[in-house]
Formats: structure tokens, C-alpha cells, sequence
């Protein structure tokens, strides 16, 4: 693997341990709508897909965009929480690896099927925006991941070559984000998906967590 200058991260799962959270939405979504909740294990496998993909794969077209908006009144009032117990947490040591990232000049974006504005409330709430100088949400692509719309845009914005970028994530999807994108992918254990599970996949950069980036990088 060639030397990297710039790091793209996914969120949910990489760099926030909000999986529970997500799970709990969509649960509350559900009963709320009155329609049989598919189960975690059902969930998780679409996870970072985008909410819009993972509705569609459970429920009738007609009450997608009400579901959409329900979960994310549910997810928003959970994440202002403040990063409490009960709401989204940041990962233990990413905040000391963004700081040492940007230190080190290498260029930071972020890539998450999230919507920017609730990506942005989230790393202000962490204190961690100023660290991303592009953040790709649902609505600023026209294709969900794993198309790799994403990272061309941030590919783009940096004017990087695709051998000196690193994808960051915690899903098959993204795994498979990357290889679609031809750009090298970096998989934590944070997430839904077991080491196992990204190995079958045929992914070797397989790390505990992001913590664990620096290491790997040099």
C-alpha cells in the first residue's frame, strides 16, 4: 500500500458507537407506524445503506418518507443528548487520532449515508468538525453507498490520486464503497460487522478500531 495523504471516514460505527441507537429508532419507528419490527439482525444488515434503502426493504412505498422522518426526529432528540450514556458516543481514541492527523497535514473527509446536518450537529456536539474539511451526507449524492459517488466527490475536492486515499469503515458496504471506488479501504471492528465477516468479504486491512489508524499508516 502506497503512503496516504488523505483519510476518509465513515461515522456511525467508525467514529460514534451508535449502532444501539440506530437500532432503538428504527424499533420506535416501526411500532409507531404500526408495522412488525424486522428484528436488529435484519437492520444491521443494511446499516449505512441510507435510511431510504433501508426502509424501502420493509415497507410499502407510500410510507417510506413518513418513516424517514419519524426515525430522524427519534435520532436527533437521542444524539442532543449531548454524547451522554443514553445518546451517540464517540469512540474512545478518535479524537486523539483526528488531532494527530491533522497535525501530521493529511487531508480529512468524512463519507456517511447520515444527512450532512445531522453529521455536523454531531461533531460539533465532539468537538471534531473542525478537523473534516469536506463531509459527504445522503443528500449531497444522487446513489446510496456502496455506490462510490461519495468518495469521487471527495476525491474531487482534495484533487487527490486514488492510491494516496484511505476509506475508514465499519460495513461491508463500505468495503464494498471502496473497491468499487478503487481506493483502499481500512476496516474497524467497531461496527455491525465481525472480522470474520470482512475476511470472507476478501478484506485484509482489518483494525480493532480507529485508534489503531496511526499504526496502520506507518
Amino acid at each position: 500500500m502506497l503512503p496516504k495523504k488523505t483519510i476518509i471516514f465513515d461515522v456511525d460505527g467508525t467514529l460514534f458507537s451508535s449502532i444501539a441507537v440506530i437500532l432503538h429508532c428504527f424499533q420506535e419507528t416501526f411500532e409507531i407506524l404500526q408495522e412488525k419490527f424486522p428484528g436488529n439482525e435484519e437492520i444491521k444488515k443494511f446499516i449505512g445503506c441510507g435510511l431510504n434503502v433501508i426502509f424501502m426493504n420493509f415497507l410499502s412505498k407510500e410510507k417510506i418518507e413518513k418513516a424517514i422522518n419519524i426515525y430522524r426526529e427519534k435520532y436527533l432528540a437521542l444524539q442532543r443528548k449531548g454524547l451522554s450514556n443514553e445518546g451517540v458516543n464517540i469512540i474512545p481514541g478518535v479524537l486523539e487520532i483526528l488531532q494527530n492527523l491533522h497535525q501530521k497535514k493529511f487531508n480529512i473527509g468524512a463519507f456517511t449515508m447520515k444527512s450532512y446536518d445531522a453529521t455536523i450537529e454531531l461533531f460539533k456536539l465532539a468537538h471534531i468538525n473542525q478537523y473534516f474539511s469536506i463531509i459527504v451526507g445522503f443528500e449531497n449524492v444522487k446513489n446510496s453507498k456502496p455506490d462510490p459517488e461519495g468518495l469521487f466527490k471527495c476525491q474531487e475536492f482534495f484533487a487527490s490520486k486514488k492510491e494516496e486515499m484511505l476509506f475508514v469503515g465499519d460495513s461491508l458496504h463500505d468495503g464494498e464503497c471502496s473497491r468499487k471506488a478503487g481506493i483502499d479501504f481500512a476496516a474497524v471492528l467497531t461496527g455491525t460487522t465481525s472480522k470474520d465477516s470482512f475476511q470472507k468479504a476478501g478484506f485484509k486491512n482489518i483494525l480493532k478500531s480507529v485508534k489503531d489508524l496511526l499504526n496502520f499508516l506507518s
